[in-house]
């Protein structure tokens, strides 16, 4: 069992009536026969408790928990058997707290005496971000997952005001550029790489949200991107370095696939005959040692709908998409696109996302400015171009150095972050800015989502 924190005053007095009746926690209710043993304690995450339970004959065992003010706050699904545990995530740090479990048998509903405890705080390099909510009536609450990708190579998830619910540190000297919430919502995974790729232990990593490291995939010359698939095949960026005949080593990317018997090579630039190799602004970037810094994807984005994968390559300014089976080029945005564009608009692209309406939403900092900002594009398959129907941060004077993503939320909304710049924003279709977050100096937001409930 967990240790229980000291009551509140106007906790007290209940404890004290309670120990009348025979009570052994600071509050109970229900009827709690039929549950053999309810069991917690604190995760390495010191705001994720793990609760563990007997019944006395099958049933549904849940658990409702929350901050003291409100234990009923979140529920957890129910869990079918005889024994069972589950983590209750979504706790700020240092936050008097508590929980009750539920248990349903034969029809019969049975409750285990309430539990209070106080939640841990986060390492100290996880500095407390600023949060504005605007128009709060307007978003929907949940958790932000994000992570440092840079300084700190760090993970983590917040609350709608700010605080900290769970976090993540890898080694030092090695970055992550992405974390995906796993189906079952119990684990995480990313990736994390040699921030400066003189060595190759790239690999994806799954931890669980109570802290602990479950597995790992070596990734080759691994970076930048990764996706894992509904079968569980892992799909990952990885540099692709070749000579080329009058300009030296080169580096282009390539699109892996890994299902479980090794990785095989899905696409690489270097097959793909929209694509020219030849010199640009940022050829000699020194970004990678192993040779020019040729195509530089930084995002993949699988979708299920279209069965393929879009990529941002930032150097060549230009969105490729991909399909899943093949590896065939199917159509491209930009400057080596196969749409009619204005190509001034694809500068620097990052994240490009199909949206449910079947528009692309992508980060990008138009030529001739220091600006940027969101763009959603409408693709016109008879004419063969795409035009600007949506975009989001001109006039904000935000150029974001690297980094940077759009992406459409369920309820409509865009989330917009300005990457190296440090903030994240919620906004409308009218641009107005429903909630923001701001980074403390030198933490960068990488890649970020929100998330409506981990139950």
């Amino acid at each position: 069992m967990i240790r229980p924190i000291e009551p509140s005053e106007s906790l007290m007095h209940k404890a004290l009536l309670l120990s009348t009746l025979g009570c052994v926690t600071l509050a109970c209710s229900g009827d709690s026969a039929g549950i053999a043993s309810v069991d917690s304690a604190f995760t390495e995450v010191g705001t994720v408790l793990r609760v563990s339970w007997t019944l006395d004959a099958q049933g549904e065992s849940w658990v409702s928990f929350g901050p003291e003010e409100d234990c009923e706050r979140f529920q957890t699904h129910r869990t079918p058997g005889e024994t069972g545990e589950v983590l209750l995530v979504g706790l700020p740090t240092v936050t008097d707290s508590c929980f009750t479990f539920h248990a349903e048998i034969d029809g019969t509903a049975h409750t285990w005496p309430t539990e209070f405890f106080r939640t841990g705080n986060a390492p100290a390099v996880f500095e407390d971000p600023d949060v504005e909510s605007l128009q709060p009536e307007a978003f929907e609450d949940g958790f932000l997952l994000g992570n440092n990708p840079l300084s700190n190579n760090t993970l983590y998830m917040l609350n709608r005001e700010g605080q900290f619910v769970w976090w993540h540190q890898g080694p030092e000297g090695y970055g992550n550029a992405r974390m995906i919430l796993a189906s079952d919502k119990q684990s995480v995974f990313y990736n994390e790489f040699n921030i400066d790729f003189s060595i190759d232990s790239s690999r994806v990593v799954e931890v669980g949200l109570d802290g602990v490291e479950k597995n790992s995939t070596f990734t080759p010359n691994g970076h930048h991107g990764f996706e894992i698939l509904e079968d569980g095949t892992l799909a990952y960026l990885a540099i692709d370095v070749r000579e080329v005949e009058g300009l030296g080593t080169v580096v282009g990317d390539t699109l892996m696939l890994d299902d479980g018997s090794g990785p095989v090579a899905l696409y690489s630039t270097w097959d793909d005959p929209q694509l020219i190799v030849e010199a640009h602004d940022n050829w000699d970037s020194p970004f990678y040692p192993q040779g020019h810094d040729w195509t530089h994807a930084n995002y993949v984005e699988y979708s299920k709908e279209r069965d393929s994968f879009l990529i941002s390559f930032t150097n060549i300014h230009t969105l490729v998409e991909i399909d899943a089976q093949s590896g065939e080029h199917l159509r491209s945005i930009g400057h080596y696109g196969t749409y009619d564009i204005d190509e001034s608009l694809i500068r620097r692209p990052h994240t490009g996302s199909w949206t449910p309406e079947g528009t692309i939403l992508v980060f990008t900092t138009p030529e001739g400015t220091e600006e940027s900002i969101a763009l959603e594009l409408a693709l016109d398959e008879e004419n063969q171009s795409a035009s600007t129907i949506w975009s989001y941060g001109e006039g904000l004077e935000r150029y974001s150095h690297i980094l940077g993503e759009a992406k459409r939320l369920e309820n409509g909304n865009t989330l917009v972050n300005f990457g190296s710049k440090g903030i994240v924003e919620e906004v409308n279709t009218e641009g107005e800015v429903l909630w923001r977050f701001l980074t403390t100096t030198g933490v960068l937001p990488g890649h970020v989502s929100l998330l409506k409930s981990f139950y």
